[in-house]
């Protein structure tokens, strides 16, 4: 993009809760994504100052790491380290308050908080301070429950100052990307494992329709998915919807 830093920003808790930022260049901050980060032996387009950080950027970058206990070893290690920009894993409000757009994770962040509902409320507030100050902010989730029109109604009736129409721009859940991804490669009869229709209703707003659920449209179940998972009734229903061409399986 057009953006010559990037601030990386993660939280940890609860119960008490924590920012923890760390600024990189852009090219960084592609290298850092890639799933072969820790294994590379060379580091392609990076400018010179990011190859000088390149050592600093194995011991810091987050992603590299699998588990919990991982990442708080890396983060919270007493263990003296030359950080690769000066106020690495410092927070920084005035650098903080530069950003353009704010990305926050739905649930545990927004909603369902541990703190309870006066917590919520705070964020909430917090939200819309952003949003008064011109901020763009986009939620996202890895709950296929909802459909894209659901979770921009969830937005709005949380107390966020946006329109609907304003919120459809800016939610992203993993049904709206199911879709999207089986739409791109032109797979139309998707076999789909799934509690709730909101992935269902993805998929037809997608132009999906030749789909065969574990659920009927309106969210009820089936009764041929209720079977026990034997060998004889799983052989069943894959002969029954042998013209599969993928499968999704929801959250």
């Amino acid at each position: 993009g057009d953006r010559e830093l990037v601030q990386s920003v993660i939280g940890k808790g609860p119960p008490r809760f924590e920012l923890i930022t760390q600024t990189l260049s852009c090219s960084m901050a592609h290298f850092n994504l890639n799933a072969n980060h820790r294994f590379a032996e060379s580091v392609p387009d990076l400018i010179p100052a990011d190859l000088l950080m390149r050592q600093d950027s194995f011991d810091y970058n987050l992603s590299a790491y699998s588990g919990e206990r991982e990442v708080e070893e890396q983060v919270f290690s007493p263990t003296p380290r030359q950080p690769c920009i000066k106020h690495d894993f410092c927070f920084n409000k005035d650098e903080f308050d530069k950003a353009d757009t704010y990305v926050f994770s739905w649930l545990g962040v927004v909603e369902n908080l541990t703190a309870g509902p006066e917590m919520e409320k705070k964020t909430v507030a917090k939200i819309n301070e952003l949003l008064r100050h011109g901020k763009r902010v986009i939620f996202v989730s890895n709950i296929s429950y909802w459909s894209h029109d659901e979770f921009a109604d969830k937005v709005v009736n949380k107390g966020i100052n946006m329109t609907k129409e304003t919120a459809l721009k800016n939610v992203l859940n993993t049904a709206h990307t199911a879709a999207w991804l089986l739409k791109k490669n032109n797979r139309q009869k998707p076999f789909v494992i799934c509690s709730e229709k909101g992935l269902l209703d993805e998929l037809r707003a997608a132009g999906i329709t030749q789909y065969t659920a574990t659920i009927c449209d309106d969210g009820t179940e089936k009764e041929e998915f209720l079977g026990k998972a034997t060998a004889e009734n799983v052989m069943k229903l894959i002969k029954e919807n042998d013209g599969v061409d993928s499968v999704v399986v929801g959250r």
